[in-house]
């Protein structure tokens, strides 16, 4: 019996790690990545210009404090230095940009919570809430570093996910709730360049069309939470990223097919040639965890190699 299991699994491995003939043209890709920006693997924000309704530049502790943008393509709380602790804050962003800009997605420029440099921390009973488009709820970009306790992030509008690093930052997420509506709004999401994203404990749960619970442009682990999709992929990994969970539930109804694809699927691992993630082998991992594919494949690579 182990052999024939063994043998099960080998199989299964190596046809994970085959490259399908298959092209990205079929897929529309979800979490709301897009062609155009810098290379994979890094990210210049120099010409970027960010315009913010409050800005942290140094070290700051607050409490209670309410942080406002009803303003399009501007933050509601910008950090770019420094160490700060805010506690039981509350952030509301709206405005919507009247386009796409890579700007949105790649550097976070109508997000609510931005960091670029410097270290925050969110901690207590706080909440981030945004309501238009382009809206992120909290994002690291670069050099900013992020630790979140406890806060309750919640999106409503298109392209806004839940939690976010691009261009090498560090979101580190404990115990915290996130619920997105919009499409192509992963609750747990990377764009251009990446990062590190790590989340323990909590819940993830998207609603809208083309939002996965996890969409990984970068090295992203999940340990003891709850991940929900309720009309997409559960969790995508483009190009040579990574997504892994530890004891975690993660549940798809992939009952919304997304732009031009034509597949129902949980786990997805591709290559969409759009120059957001770099070429390379792309990895799943889940370790003492249980996965419910309610539609579709549970696992679909194309276009890439995975293990």
């Amino acid at each position: 019996m182990k052999n024939k299991v063994s043998r099960k699994i080998t199989a299964l491995l190596v046809s994970a790690c085959m490259a399908l003939s298959l092209t990205s043209a079929a897929f529309a890709a979800p979490g709301g990545d897009g062609p155009g920006g810098t290379p994979p693997g890094g990210s210049d924000s120099s010409s970027v210009t960010y315009n913010a309704a409050t800005t942290i530049s140094s070290d700051t502790t607050a409490t209670g404090t309410a942080y406002t943008s009803e303003t399009a393509e501007q933050n509601a709380l910008l950090v770019t230095g420094g160490t700060s602790t805010l506690t039981d804050i509350t952030v509301t962003k709206s405005g919507s940009p009247s386009g796409s800009s890579d700007n949105y997605d790649f550097y976070g420029t109508n997000a609510a919570v931005c960091v670029t440099d410097g270290t925050l921390n969110i901690e207590g009973d706080s909440a981030v809430t945004t309501n238009g488009s382009y809206a992120n709820g909290i994002y690291a970009h670069g050099d900013g570093v992020i630790n979140v306790t406890g806060a309750t992030v919640t999106t409503t509008a298109n392209n806004s996910g839940g939690v976010m690093v691009t261009g090498g930052g560090t979101l580190t997420a404990n115990n915290v709730t996130v619920n997105t509506a919009g499409g192509s709004s992963a609750a747990i999401r990377s764009d251009k360049g990446g990062g590190t994203l790590t989340v323990s404990g909590g819940s993830y749960t998207t609603t809208g069309q083309g939002s996965p619970a996890i969409y990984s442009t970068a090295n992203v682990t999940v340990n003891d939470a709850a991940l929900t999709a309720e009309h997409s992929e559960g969790v995508v990994v483009e190009g040579s990223n990574s997504a892994t969970l530890n004891n975690v539930t993660l549940t798809d109804t992939n009952d919304t097919l997304n732009g031009q694809s034509t597949t129902y699927k949980n786990i997805f691992l591709y290559q969409s040639q759009s120059g957001d993630a770099a070429d390379g082998t792309g990895y799943f991992t889940a370790k003492d965890s249980t996965i419910t594919t309610n539609k579709g494949d549970t696992f679909f690579v194309t276009n890439n190699t995975a293990v």
